[in-house]
């Protein structure tokens, strides 16, 4: 069976964010935020206008081998910071696919859960958006977590006996 995994991770940031100051407002910050597009939508769409921002590629290693990732964030006004990661896979069971579920990354030689990838992620970037965060307040949720599985080639799905 072959195809990717889908994490997506989105994260309530305290506040609602003026992204069209975000290139204007980066005291403080050794590394601003590097915006590659923004969102385009006609203007009968009532939706929260978003921003992407660069992330550099990223290889790490994991419990399912070595992997070049490549984090896509998109920044929206409402205040919400969305996170996904793509991981191709080929030639795997429905059991395998589990092993992603529950992946792992390796730290000082040590496994961690992959949701300290996330987070690290998320702090870096909310220490370059905590300037343009207007109209806070508490955050009362943990972050939502989404594991997508997209099979491309279901000809030979299998289950180990």
């Amino acid at each position: 069976m072959d195809g990717k995994v889908v994490f997506y991770r989105i994260y309530d940031i305290g506040g609602i964010i003026d992204i069209t100051n975000l290139k204007n407002k980066t005291e403080d910050i050794s590394e601003p935020l590097q915006i590659s597009s923004w969102s385009s939508m006609p203007y009968s769409i009532d939706a929260s206008p978003y921003c992407v921002v660069k992330s550099s590629t990223k290889e790490i290693e994991t419990s399912m081998g070595k992997y070049n990732l490549e984090p896509e964030i998109k920044v929206f006004s409402i205040g919400v910071v969305s996170i996904n990661i793509r991981i191709n896979f080929n030639g795997l069971s429905l059991d395998d696919l589990y092993n992603y579920y529950n992946l792992k990354i390796k730290k000082n030689d040590v496994y961690e859960n992959f949701e300290v990838f996330f987070d690290e992620l998320f702090n870096d970037i909310y220490k370059k958006l905590k300037h343009n965060i207007i109209d806070k307040y508490k955050i009362s949720v943990q972050p939502e977590i989404y594991v997508v599985f997209c099979v491309h080639n279901s000809d030979d799905i299998s289950v180990k006996k």
